[in-house]
């Protein structure tokens, strides 16, 4: 969002180098183009960002708001140049090299089909999303069929979904993407995390969420970095 807490906790995040800013490659989307950072620039989607809460969960009905999203980033296709695609929220306390170990633990995942992560017993969660190259490339031709079933799939109507679980939905049970779980790459206050709460001094993840000051982000970032 080019208003509230994002833009602060990103700009901390370059001086840091951190988060997504420890990426080989990055970019960071907003409904208009500004500076977010020394050096950075958002790049512009068709979207004023602006979602309703509802649903079964009640949570940010915001996947069409997503999809403009990845309408840029198919465009673009940056992501053709690197194995991984990562998407990560701005409140996400995000250690890339981490993320790369555990993708190295858990094997060789890349097939002709692709391969995304999920990341909680719940079923996919957005604070970070991971998904091989050939997976966003079936997601790009794809993603019409994933539409409808969004638009007609609950009961012959639309479906209240956030991003995550549109997701979820449409790269397991639409596109028939492998779905590989990796439990431990997040502690996220919404996916049971450990003793209740999430503690950054467990350096067992990848990303720790929500932290949504720059004051909380730095002192998640530097207990899980001791």
């Amino acid at each position: 969002m080019p208003t509230g807490y994002e833009p602060s906790l990103l700009r901390f995040q370059k001086t840091r180098n951190a988060g997504v800013f420890g990426c080989e490659e990055r970019a960071v989307y907003s409904s208009s183009v500004f500076e977010v950072a020394p050096g950075v620039k958002t790049l512009k989607v068709d979207s004023d960002l602006s979602a309703v809460m509802g649903g079964e969960f009640w949570t940010s009905l915001n996947t069409w708001v997503f999809l403009k999203v990845w309408d840029r980033v198919i465009d673009d296709a940056t992501y053709a140049d690197y194995a991984w695609t990562v998407k990560v929220d701005p409140d996400a306390v995000f250690f890339p090299e981490r993320l790369r170990d555990s993708l190295v633990r858990h094997g060789e995942m890349e097939e002709p089909g692709g391969v995304y992560i999920n990341n909680c017993r719940y079923g996919l969660h957005g604070p970070i999303e991971v998904f091989s190259a050939n997976a966003v490339r079936a997601f790009a031709k794809g993603r019409s069929g994933c539409v409808e079933r969004i638009d007609h799939g609950c009961d012959g109507g639309p479906c209240e979904w956030g991003e995550d679980l549109f997701l979820d939905e449409c790269m397991e049970k639409v596109l028939h993407i492998r779905r590989d779980d990796i439990m431990d790459l997040m502690i996220e206050t919404a996916c049971d995390p450990p003793g209740g709460k999430v503690d950054c001094k467990n350096h067992s993840a990848a990303v720790y969420h929500p932290f949504k000051s720059v004051e909380a982000w730095a002192g998640c970032l530097a207990e899980a970095s001791r």
